[in-house]
């Protein structure tokens, strides 16, 4: 971009990608390894949570 904000409609382009769930997982981690962050901790799900979903 060689304007400076706020930018026009016409100066974002957007991409769309399909990707399966094994691929968002390998991006995700390759995200994290490269940024240097961790990964979110996960809770452990509750009864109902586990039962319906």
């Amino acid at each position: 971009m060689t304007s400076p904000p706020p930018h026009s409609a016409d100066d974002v382009r957007s991409q769309i990608y399909l990707m399966d769930t094994n691929q968002v997982a390998q991006l995700a981690n390759h995200l994290f390894e490269i940024s240097g962050t961790s990964r979110p901790c996960r809770k452990d799900r509750g009864l109902l949570a586990r039962l319906f979903g």
